[in-house]
């Protein structure tokens, strides 16, 4: 992502929810599918003149640690 380029993320990896928009920024597979795989590989080389690059290394620049603490703390309602 932040080399702008698309991601390919099993569904088991866990930012594939946090961090990756399906069609977006790039696509996930079904864990231990190799045809799943094959599929997502596909998905992104037939749309490799679409933005899923810049989108990926958009949505990254807001990421930190600090901010994933942050949201975590918000969710289960920790105070500083």
């Amino acid at each position: 992502m932040a080399c702008s380029r698309p991601v390919i993320a099993s569904d088991r990896c866990g930012c594939t929810k946090d961090l990756m928009q399906e069609g977006l920024t790039g696509f996930s597979f079904s864990a231990g599918s190799l045809d799943s795989l094959m599929e997502a590989i596909q998905h992104t080389h037939s749309t490799f003149h679409t933005p899923l690059g810049k989108n990926a290394f958009e949505l990254i620049q807001n990421w930190s640690f600090s901010t994933q603490v942050h949201t975590f703390e918000q969710q289960l309602n920790i105070e500083n």
